[in-house]
């Protein structure tokens, strides 16, 4: 059993541990075993800068409920990817939104893995937490 990495992260307290434990060897298969680890909490960030055909103060809180929404439907489960594509094409898509100018996701934590175009996957251990939507919206002029 891992009760933290020494790394800044808390272990589980011994009764949650225990708790935790005794609900699971109820469903444990015979003849294998338990690991209980310190989950890995991964912070997340999202700067996006986006053409707007709408007004900002009217689109804005819709873009950031979409992307709030995409990461807790996406990253609810330990050791969950991150799809670079799905995101801008959920941002491209959305009503109000003429074109995603730029797209930076990072995600900061032991064991995170990258990959070329923009997408990573947690730690199996690990669990994503939005720490920051940074919009940066630019009207689309009127010809």
């Amino acid at each position: 059993m891992e009760e933290g990495d020494g790394g800044g992260r808390r272990g589980l307290s011994p009764i949650y541990q225990r708790q935790i434990r005794a609900w699971l060897e109820k469903k444990r298969m015979l003849g294998t075993g338990l690991l209980l680890r310190t989950p890995e909490y991964i912070p997340v960030c999202v700067r996006a800068g986006l053409r707007v055909c709408e007004p900002s103060a009217r689109v804005e809180p819709r873009i950031r409920e979409a992307v709030e929404e995409f990461f807790r439907l996406r990253f609810a489960d330990f050791g969950a990817e991150f799809r670079y594509s799905e995101l801008y094409g959920l941002l491209d898509g959305l009503s109000g939104t003429a074109a995603v100018e730029s797209l930076t996701v990072t995600a900061s934590g032991k064991g995170v893995r990258f990959y070329g175009d923009g997408s990573f996957r947690l730690p199996e251990d690990g669990l994503a937490v939005l720490e920051e939507v940074w919009l940066q919206l630019v009207q689309e002029s009127r010809k």
